[in-house]
C-alpha cells in the first residue's frame, strides 16, 4: 500500500488535513519521520537519476567534443575549448524545458543569442557562488587566507536585506568602492530597495556606529584599548560589549591582528548566538570600514 495524504479532515478516523496514513506490518498508522524521511529521499534520488542520465544522453548523443556545461547562476559555458561568459541581463530572459515535463515545445527555448564574443575584465561579471552566507561572509573577513573568490564575497550582497563586511573584499578583487557601486546599479534585480541601500553605503563615508556609551563602559573600554582582556573570562553580556565598543575605536586605536583574536574567540564561545550574531557583524562592519574602504 502506498502512503495515503487526507486533503481534507476526517471526524470519523480523527485525520487532520495533511496527515499521511502508511502501511506498518498489519495496520495502518501515521507515518513516522524516518519512513517519511526515506520515501522523500527516494523520490529525489530517483528525479536526480532521471535527470542526469537524460543530460548524459544529450552528451553522448552530441559527443563529448561537441558538448559544454551553462551554469545558469553565473552565465559561465564551460567546454573541451574553454569557457565564455553568457551576459547577466540576458540570464533571466532564458526559458528552459521543465524537468519532469518531458514536451519539446511547451518549454522551447524562447531566446537566441545573436552577436559576436568579446573580451571581458572579470571584475565587471557579477557572478555568484552557491554556498555563500552571512556566516561565509564573516569567516572570510576573519580569516583573509581562505579567501579565492574575493568579487563573488562582494556580489553577495548585491541584493542583500543585512549589511556585512564589503571592502576587504572589494580591495582584494583589485577594483573600487564607486566601481562595484556602479555596477550594482546598472544590474538587474527585483529587490531595487535591497540593492539601492547597499549602493548608498558602499558609497556613504560615514562608519556604521554601534549604540553603545564608551564613557559608561570606561573601564571594559581601557581593557580593550590596553589589550588586556581575560579571553577565558568572557561571558556573553562582556563579549556583546566588547563588540558593541570596537565601533568606539578610532582608527589609530585598531590594533587588526588583536581584534580579529577575540573576536574569533567571542565567536567560537558564542557560535550562532541570537544576541552575539549582530554585535558581532557590527564590529567586523566598523572595522571593515575604517581600514579598507579608502
Amino acid at each position: 500500500m502506498k502512503p495515503v495524504m487526507f486533503i481534507r479532515n476526517n471526524s470519523e478516523i480523527k485525520a487532520s488535513e495533511g496527515e499521511i496514513l502508511y502501511r506498518y506490518s498489519s495496520e495502518n498508522k501515521k507515518i513516522r519521520a524516518s519512513e517519511l524521511q526515506a520515501i522523500l529521499e527516494e523520490r529525489m534520488r530517483n528525479m536526480s537519476e532521471l535527470v542526469l542520465q537524460k543530460h548524459l544522453a544529450t552528451i553522448l548523443n552530441n559527443g563529448p567534443e561537441n558538448s559544454a556545461v551553462l551554469n545558469i547562476k553565473t552565465g559561465e559555458i564551460e567546454g573541451k575549448s574553454g569557457k565564455f561568459m553568457i551576459d547577466e541581463n540576458l540570464l533571466p530572459k532564458i526559458q528552459f524545458i521543465k524537468e519532469g515535463d518531458f514536451s519539446e515545445t511547451k518549454g522551447a527555448p524562447a531566446l537566441k543569442l545573436i552577436g559576436s564574443l568579446e573580451s571581458y575584465d572579470k571584475r565587471n561579471i557579477l557572478s555568484k557562488e552557491v554556498n555563500i552566507t552571512d556566516n561565509r561572509i564573516l569567516d572570510a573577513f576573519l580569516n583573509p587566507e581562505n579567501i579565492s573568490e574575493p568579487l563573488a564575497l562582494v556580489n553577495y550582497q548585491l541584493d542583500h536585506d543585512t549589511f556585512l563586511p564589503i571592502f576587504r573584499f572589494i580591495q582584494l578583487a583589485n577594483t573600487t568602492p564607486q566601481e562595484v557601486a556602479e555596477r550594482f546599479k546598472q544590474s538587474a534585480t527585483t529587490k531595487v530597495k535591497r540593492r539601492d541601500k547597499q549602493v548608498q553605503r558602499i558609497l556613504d563615508s560615514k562608519p556604521p556606529k554601534a549604540s553603545i556609551s564608551r564613557e559608561k563602559n570606561q573601564e571594559l573600554f581601557t581593557e580593550l584599548l590596553n589589550k588586556s582582556i581575560d579571553h577565558n573570562k568572557l561571558d556573553k553580556d562582556i563579549a556583546r560589549k566588547l563588540l558593541l565598543l570596537i565601533n568606539q575605536l578610532e582608527k589609530s586605536e585598531i590594533d587588526l591582528e588583536y581584534l580579529t583574536d577575540l573576536v574569533k574567540t567571542i565567536s567560537n564561545n558564542f557560535p550562532n548566538d541570537v544576541k552575539i550574531r549582530p554585535a558581532l557583524r557590527s564590529s567586523l562592519r566598523y572595522i571593515d570600514h575604517l581600514l579598507y574602504r579608502e
